[in-house]
């Protein structure tokens, strides 16, 4: 299960962890009548406070650990966001129960004085103890009232250290695809000026929608009775984010926007495991360039594949 913290503490990613020596069961009488064989080159990573075995990883694996991200974190944010690190604000982590990874984001404090932005570009810090995502910065923009977010998947942080040097954060170099994060910001509120100004028919959000986040569409997968049973939760889901964001924000690819965003950050089971919020993140990126991209060419937004799509809400129920 991964938690989506209302009140993300920095704790919660500070737990102690340790490298040991790993053994498997050899014959009783040796190894020192204990009948444990050391296993030679390879090492266990062991969350101390549970006792618990995160991953087996090479003598030659180099573990960082949260603590150590974090403050790589703070340097990034002063090289590529070029502002100071005691600005940094805690927004939002995700983990998983077992804490074997975190993303913990971060967004530039506002003074008590300004009036914040709607959506605000912010720092990703994403490390795993289990091997599942490597050490890695990204920037994103969220939506601060609701969390919603997105990763610029096109607008990287490219991060670089010696892999001899054991003190990474003395040498490591952080390079960004983007000019600037006020340039960034600025093409993304052009972004959804595009979007606010885009009208959607109702119909057709379930395909826009399905489409962005890689949802597969063939009606055949979901004729089990489970697989029926997640797509009609997904589908009055859906139907209630549609029918708030119209409410909220219009009938238009804004309001699409922030349910495709909802969804990316809080996904349901019939989308993806909730492991995959980088990635659903990364897509809503890609959905409103892709998007963005046609309608200054005059391109329909809807997917070619909207019959597919509507064979697929007859079987589901979709917004009937």
């Amino acid at each position: 299960m991964i938690q989506h913290k209302a009140q993300p503490r920095i704790e919660d990613v500070l737990f102690r962890i340790e490298e040991r020596p790993l053994f498997v069961a050899g014959t009783p009488g040796l190894a020192g009548g204990s009948g444990h064989v050391r296993v030679d080159g390879y090492r266990a990573i062991v969350d101390v406070e549970r006792g618990r075995v995160l991953s087996v990883v090479s003598d030659q694996y180099r573990l960082v650990e949260n603590s150590e991200a974090l403050a790589l974190g703070r340097a990034c944010f002063e090289q590529v966001f070029k502002r100071s690190a005691d600005t940094m604000s805690l927004f939002n982590i995700v983990q998983p129960t077992t804490r074997s990874f975190c993303h913990v984001d971060y967004l530039e404090q506002v003074p008590p004085t300004a009036k914040a932005a709607e959506w605000r570009p912010f720092l990703r810090i994403t490390n795993s103890y289990n091997r599942t995502f490597p050490l890695r910065f990204d920037v994103g923009s969220c939506r601060g009232m609701c969390t919603n977010g997105m990763i610029f998947g096109k607008r990287s942080i490219e991060f670089r250290y010696p892999h001899t040097s054991r003190e990474i954060k003395r040498t490591a170099v952080f390079r960004s695809s983007f000019t600037s994060i006020d340039a960034l910001q600025s093409e993304f509120d052009g972004w959804m000026a595009v979007l606010k100004s885009m009208p959607i028919e109702r119909a057709h959000v379930p395909a826009i929608v399905c489409q962005a986040l890689g949802m597969p569409l063939e009606p055949e997968r979901w004729q089990s009775s489970a697989g029926a049973r997640k797509l009609s939760q997904f589908a009055a889901h859906l139907d209630q984010l549609d029918h708030d964001y119209s409410e909220e924000l219009g009938r238009n690819g804004y309001g699409v926007f922030n349910v495709i965003t909802d969804l990316a950050t809080r996904p349901v089971a019939a989308l993806a495991s909730p492991a995959s919020v980088n990635r659903l993140q990364r897509r809503a990126s890609e959905w409103v360039e892709g998007t963005v991209e046609k309608a200054r060419k005059g391109e329909s937004s809807v997917p070619e594949n909207l019959e597919q799509s509507k064979a697929l809400r007859a079987f589901a129920g979709f917004f009937e």
